[in-house]
């Protein structure tokens, strides 16, 4: 991470609530994605300006980077370094940062990007099939603090879950249902 400062901030192996860590060794084909969360500490003063991510613990030849807008300091409230928004704006990406694609990692994903408010990365995981529009499917989450779903079985395409979503007020709402994953994303949803 590069702050408007140009101060440059390396990840920093910790433990997060935000959802499932990046694994430390990946195998990457082309055209596979993965989601997980890198830890870096970055003082409150300072305002993220960048994204960078090397393959090959940084010893690849190229370069992927992300510009972050519309952040301002001292977010998110938990101290931890601002996460990039769908306003995202991106150079040139390296290979994609991949991991399993299994059925189980595409749903765990698509909820680890849901609590990122990382929307445009869930809508492509699958939001798309489960909502007609982007808008409609990001006002869905509005009263969301955070989802927590535990798979309960997955048998071929369809991963069973159950869903504990905490709401902005404190309370929560128990959902359970089933994903259906084809090629690597969520064709349709059973929840209730």
């Amino acid at each position: 991470m590069i702050d408007t400062q140009g101060q440059a901030f390396n990840s920093t192996i910790a433990d997060t609530n935000a959802g499932p860590s990046f694994p430390g060794s990946v195998r990457i084909t082309p055209g596979d994605t993965a989601l997980g969360f890198i830890t870096f500490e970055v003082p409150k003063a300072s305002v993220i300006a960048k994204v960078q991510f090397t393959l090959n613990s940084g010893f690849a030849a190229n370069t992927g980077q992300w510009t972050v807008q519309g952040v301002e300091k001292g977010s998110p409230s938990t101290g931890t370094a601002p996460v990039p928004q769908p306003t995202v704006s991106t150079a040139p990406a390296p290979t994609s940062a991949a991991g399993a694609t299994s059925p189980r990692q595409v749903v765990e994903n698509y909820y680890a990007a849901i609590n990122a408010h990382a929307y445009l990365t869930a809508w492509n995981l699958g939001g798309k099939n489960l909502n007609g529009s982007m808008q409609g499917f990001v006002a869905g989450f509005a009263g969301t603090a955070h989802d927590t779903v535990t798979v309960t079985d997955v048998q071929g395409d369809t991963v069973s879950v159950v869903l504990d979503a905490t709401q902005t007020d404190g309370s929560h709402r128990v959902f359970s249902g089933t994903y259906t994953v084809r090629d690597g994303m969520i064709v349709s949803a059973d929840i209730h």
